[in-house]
């Protein structure tokens, strides 16, 4: 036998062991069946190659024999395997087919059963018990089969030809007819022409391994394909998800947008409501005031009156102008006075929450550029996340609640200054810390938090030129550090008196200034 033709049963044998191992990666990680078919045809094939090598390598007729023997027992076994990776690439399964397949099963296995008792018996049940041996010719040997050995590979062809056309009829499959058709097509062909020599119509080499092959490669082609279709289905799935996650992401600011739209028209009204009422209010105590003598009780309370009157119109229009902190304009701003307009709205319920509030603002700090709304939304959200920390730590905690607002200069930066909220909460863990800027995270429970407060802090920051951090340790408290140059590059401030009446900053009514001072301030 010419060397070409062994060379082809090892490189056959080593092509289909590879083939085995891709498919064995597949089937760990895809789980489908198919693959493990495949796997099995694969190590089928390649044990055929390898065990017909020795077959016709061999010069004795008695140790040829035993290798043709062992080429029955387990060769068979690939026309069962073809057909259940029939039933893995289509979608239908006649039940008469099912039998058959069961059949085919029960069959393969009385013949393999027959084959293995005639090389320990010395039987002849299914082959028999010596070879035609003539080392002149192509083939070499001849395999000898019984009738009953005959019959069962005429059921074999019958078999295949069923899967075959099983394959051929499938809607499923019929998309991948090119490959099934030609692998097919090859088997039938290396078939028939070793059944020749099986018979004595003809001499020339066994092509059974190329037709073992032709039918492997075809069902890796098809399977193949399966694979890439699913691969792209699973990306187009993955990339329509990651879509509506941006529109999700998306769609939370401009949600809170609307909700602060909201809170500044419902701010105006009220502020629009309330003017009549608090000029009225504020009339009536000057009047009182000048008509009744210093250091008089009366007088005390006149003055009480009218300094409490300020006060409430004072929150009105800090809430109307944190409701509308997207429409403010940059100005140069008094850092002090922008901590202590936030704190106007917040010092009520910290003191119903009995949390000591400590502000520290350093002297002479130089005005902050800024805008002034959405600064004082940093800090209310900030002050609340703290509030909200101490009253939810552990009840074995026995000091007293603080929270601490400080604004100093920053040392390591000419031209900054450094905002901090620092509670003695219970703190979280460093991974937490990691994420505590990541949109839609939140440590709070369901109903209580969106996760988008300190998102949209973050942004702020960034949008002025600075940085917001974040410092906590579990058991100790958390610190939040807004650290801002006082010029931001890319923001021109614009005069306070050109700014929109609803964003100007926050400037104290004196305490002898008359009532129609402050109506024209609200109105």
């Amino acid at each position: 036998m010419s060397d070409w033709y062994f060379a082809s049963l090892l490189v056959t044998a080593g092509v289909c062991l590879g083939f085995a191992l891709h498919a064995l990666d597949l089937a760990c990680q895809a789980r489908g069946r198919s693959y493990v078919h495949l796997l099995a045809l694969s190590v089928l094939e390649g044990a055929y190659c390898l065990v017909t090598y020795r077959y016709l390598s061999e010069t004795s007729p008695a140790r040829a024999l035993r290798w043709g023997q062992s080429i029955s027992a387990f060769t068979p076994y690939i026309t069962y395997v073809f057909g259940a990776l029939t039933f893995t690439l289509t979608e239908r399964r006649p039940r008469w087919l099912v039998m058959g397949q069961k059949l085919n099963l029960a069959l393969t296995t009385l013949f393999a059963g027959g084959v293995v008792l005639d090389m320990i018996f010395q039987r002849e049940i299914m082959v028999r018990s010596f070879l035609l041996t003539d080392l002149a010719t192509e083939h070499r040997h001849r395999l000898l089969f019984t009738p009953l050995g005959t019959a069962y590979l005429l059921w074999v062809a019958i078999a295949f030809t069923c899967f075959a056309a099983q394959l051929f009829t499938d809607p499923q499959a019929r998309r991948e007819s090119a490959p099934i058709a030609v692998g097919c097509g090859l088997y039938f062909t290396a078939t028939v022409l070793d059944f020749g020599i099986f018979v004595g119509l003809r001499d020339g080499y066994f092509f059974q391994h190329m037709g073992f092959f032709a039918l492997v490669l075809s069902c890796w082609r098809v399977l193949g394909r399966r694979l890439e279709r699913s691969i792209l289905a699973q990306e187009e799935a993955v990339v329509r998800l990651e879509e509506q996650r941006q529109k999700l992401l998306l769609a939370a600011p401009v949600m809170h947008k609307q909700k602060l739209d909201s809170l500044g028209t419902l701010a105006a009204g009220v502020a629009h409501e309330i003017n009549n009422p608090i000029h009225g209010i504020l009339n009536y105590a000057q009047i009182m005031k000048r008509g009744l003598p210093q250091d008089t009780p009366e007088r005390t309370f006149a003055e009480e009156i009218e300094r409490e009157a300020k006060r409430v119109a004072e929150i009105v229009r800090n809430l109307l102008r944190f409701g509308r902190a997207d429409e403010s304009h940059a100005i140069a701003a008094d850092v002090r006075e922008i901590v202590n307009d936030t704190l106007v709205l917040l010092r009520g319920p910290l003191r119903k929450d009995m949390i000591t509030l400590d502000v520290h603002v350093e002297d002479d700090l130089p005005e902050l550029i800024s805008r002034i709304q959405q600064l004082q939304q940093i800090l209310m959200n900030l002050i609340t996340n703290a509030r909200d920390a101490l009253n939810r730590r552990s009840p074995e905690r026995t000091d007293a609640k603080t929270i601490i607002v400080s604004v100093k200069r920053l040392p390591s930066k000419a031209g900054w200054v450094r905002f901090e909220v620092v509670d003695n909460g219970d703190g979280f863990e460093a991974e937490i810390a990691d994420r505590v800027f990541d949109p839609f995270f939140t440590t709070k429970p369901v109903g209580e938090g969106t996760g988008l407060g300190l998102s949209i802090s973050h942004g702020i920051a960034r949008a002025h030129g600075g940085t917001l951090s974040c410092e906590s340790e579990r058991g100790l408290g958390t610190a939040f550090r807004v650290d801002l140059p006082c010029t931001p590059p890319g923001i021109t401030p614009v005069d306070s008196h050109d700014a929109d009446e609803g964003t100007r900053t926050m400037t104290r009514t004196p305490k002898d200034s008359g009532a129609n001072e402050l109506g024209s301030s609200l109105d």
